[in-house]
């Protein structure tokens, strides 16, 4: 019985190392395949003129198509810095600066909270990514406090290439400090569309904040885009859109000159596509418009950042 139970032990290990060796191998053959297809469509793009960066999108690894007007910005303008910071990188298996990593070898640092991005590229299957690139990754909570002592360790004020912020909570706040010791040459932000494109707003500044223990809903988090479009235009910066979700905002420094045209808060804005409000149990409701998203929010506060006062997400909500 013990030899036949030995048998049985011995021939599941075998199927199931067998099938695990072609899974990794699997795995291992896709991500080859992106890489190509994504290097493909940034060989396509890099002389194309296009009307707006949106035209320019593909995603490799970003979670919309901010990979391809990453790389339409990085191959039409005078980068110097061929160095990235993503603060809010996830496990770094979706984000916006992994293909600058694998595909062009910049080199960067990656900064989450969660330990989940240590795990990734130290344990997990993004491993290689620390023995084979210039990649340092951080687990910290970013906050107004610390984020430029973190900074000034690995970059001095102008040798930023990019900056990709995307934490879902006071951004607007982070990317104020940061702006006052460091020029990145490009950044790339969340910015919260739910909030509108006339009044420059901001959750209020507050410490360990979370999205989704604010209110329920998940919407509650960041700044509008005319919040982050006047702090970086008077630190040096022209606008140069957004992407198609309708989440991210993109900025170029004055002093680079490309063939990238600026263009105007009002005909960047892009409203958010994704659909992700949930219910007070958790459930998605899918609220598409920015009027129903605001009133289910509208108790809440926010700053008005030109004046510094304090008004509700009804206040933004118009007829």
């Amino acid at each position: 019985m013990n030899l036949v139970k030995r048998i049985r032990n011995l021939i599941r290990h075998l199927l199931i190392g067998h099938l695990t060796y072609e899974h990794l191998h699997l795995e291992e053959k896709l991500l080859e395949n992106k890489l190509m297809l994504g290097a493909l469509h940034a060989r396509i793009s890099k002389n194309e003129h296009f009307k707006n960066i949106q035209e320019a999108e593909f995603k490799v690894f970003s979670q919309f198509g901010e990979d391809g007007i990453i790389q339409y910005l990085v191959n039409n303008l005078p980068i110097k810095n061929r160095t990235f910071v993503e603060i809010g990188s996830g496990d770094y298996s979706e984000s916006n600066t992994r293909f600058l990593l694998e595909h062009n070898s910049w080199k960067g640092i990656i900064i989450d909270k969660e330990s989940d991005v240590l795990d990734f590229v130290q344990k997990g299957k993004g491993k290689y990514l620390y023995y084979s690139y210039d990649l340092t990754a951080l687990c910290k909570e970013i906050t107004p406090e610390n984020v430029n002592s973190i900074l000034s360790k690995y970059f001095s004020a102008n040798n930023i290439g990019l900056l990709s912020l995307d934490i879902d909570g006071i951004d607007y706040w982070i990317m104020e400090k940061i702006l006052s010791s460091f020029k990145p040459e490009i950044i790339v932000h969340e910015y919260n569309a739910t909030f509108g494109n006339t009044t420059p707003v901001s959750v209020p500044l507050k410490n360990h904040f979370d999205r989704n223990k604010e209110h329920y809903s998940g919407l509650y988090f960041g700044a509008s885009l005319p919040a982050f479009f006047n702090l970086i235009t008077k630190n040096g910066y022209y606008f140069v859109g957004t992407n198609t979700a309708g989440n991210n905002a993109f900025f170029v420094k004055n002093t680079i000159k490309g063939r990238i045209p600026k263009v105007t808060l009002e005909n960047g804005f892009t409203m958010s596509k994704y659909r992700e409000s949930k219910d007070k149990r958790g459930n998605l409701t899918y609220l598409t418009t920015q009027k129903e998203r605001l009133n289910q929010l509208k108790s809440m506060k926010l700053i008005n950042v030109k004046n510094n006062k304090t008004i509700h997400c009804s206040d933004l909500i118009t007829n």
